[in-house]
C-alpha cells in the first residue's frame, strides 16, 4: 500500500513514519499543470524518502504526459538508487512505450488506468506481454465491496493488481466513518462516498477466497499455472 499525498507535508511524514513500523515503504506523489503544484510535491517526496520511503507510485492530470516525463525524471535524479517509482494511469501501449523511453527506461513498473479495461481483455494482454517492465492493472469496478476483476487482472498477465478503490472504506483508511442520506456507513475517497467494509483483513480475505475459488474452476494451483491456463484458453478460442 501507498500513502497518497492529499495531506500537509508534516502529517504525511508522520503518518508515512508510523506506517512504515508496519512495513509499509511505499507513498504517492501528485502531479498536476501548475508549477507551484509540482515543486511541493517534489519537496514532498525528498521529505517522504529521507523518511525511509523505497517506492514511490506517481499519479497526474497529465497522464503520460512529456511534462509528467519531466517531473519523473526529476525524482529519479534526486533518488539515485535509494527509491524506485511506479507510474499510474498509462491509457494504452504506445504511451507506455513512449513515456519509458522519455524516462530513460527508469521506471519500476506502470498501473494501467480503470480504462484500459475498455479496450478488450486481449487488448490489455498484449500490452502486458510487450511491455518492458512489470505491469499493475489498477481496480476498475469502483462500486463494488468486493472485487471480481482482480483474477481477470492476473489473467491478463499482470504481476500486480492495485486494491485503493477496494481498501478505501478500510478501518486503515485515512477518514472518519459518516453516513449518507439513506444513513449507511461510508466513508470519503476521491471525492466519492464508498461504503464503510470494516478491517483490512476482511476484505483482503474476501479477495483471498475469490481469487482461490477462480483458480479452483481452472485447476491452477499458483499464479503461474493462470496465466497458463489463460494462454490455453486463447489459443483454442482463436
Amino acid at each position: 500500500p501507498a500513502i497518497h499525498d492529499r495531506l500537509p507535508f508534516e502529517d504525511n511524514v508522520a503518518i508515512f513514519e508510523a506506517a512504515r513500523k508496519k512495513g509499509l515503504v511505499a507513498a504517492g506523489i501528485v502531479f498536476g499543470e501548475n508549477q507551484e503544484i509540482n515543486r511541493l510535491s517534489q519537496e514532498r517526496a525528498k521529505l517522504l524518502l529521507e523518511a525511509g520511503a523505497t517506492l514511490f507510485v506517481v499519479t497526474s492530470s497529465m497522464p503520460a504526459s512529456m511534462a509528467l516525463a519531466n517531473e519523473v525524471n526529476r525524482m529519479l535524479l534526486a533518488f539515485g538508487d535509494k527509491a524506485a517509482i511506479i507510474v499510474k494511469d498509462m491509457p494504452n501501449e504506445k504511451a507506455l512505450v513512449d513515456f519509458h523511453e522519455a524516462t530513460l527506461k527508469k521506471v519500476a513498473a506502470y498501473i494501467l488506468g480503470p480504462y484500459a479495461y475498455d479496450l478488450g481483455t486481449k487488448t490489455v494482454q498484449e500490452i502486458i506481454q510487450k511491455s518492458p517492465v512489470d505491469i499493475i492493472v489498477g481496480d476498475a469496478l469502483t462500486e463494488d465491496d468486493y472485487p471480481v476483476n482482480v483474477t481477470e487482472a492476473l489473467i491478463a498477465g499482470a504481476k500486480m493488481v492495485m486494491l485503493s478503490n477496494y481498501l478505501a472504506a478500510t478501518d486503515e483508511a485515512p477518514g472518519e466513518v459518516v453516513f449518507d442520506e439513506k444513513g449507511k456507513m461510508c466513508k470519503h475517497y476521491n471525492g466519492k462516498l464508498k461504503n464503510y467494509v470494516g478491517s483490512a483483513a476482511n476484505v483482503l480475505e474476501k479477495i483471498k477466497k475469490n481469487l482461490q475459488d477462480d483458480m479452483r474452476l481452472v485447476n491452477a494451483k499458483n499464479i503461474e499455472e493462470l496465466w497458463l491456463s489463460a494462454e490455453k484458453i486463447d489459443r483454442n478460442t482463436e
